[in-house]
């Protein structure tokens, strides 16, 4: 599943929210554990796999 989303600048202030829901997903991060920007190689079909059991 992918989500891609864009605060308005009314809710530029849950940004830090949305990186920490991003990291804790999964999203790539640099050497200092800092985001990588969202790429391309984010959307679906492109990018790391993970097995994840949605029944559990």
């Amino acid at each position: 599943m992918a989500v891609t989303y864009r605060l308005t600048e009314h809710a530029q202030g849950l940004g830090p929210a949305m990186d920490a829901l991003r990291m804790w997903a999964g999203a790539p991060v640099n050497e200092e554990g800092q985001l990588l920007p969202h790429t391309e190689a984010d959307e679906p079909g492109h990018g790391v796999s993970t097995d994840c059991d949605a029944s559990a």
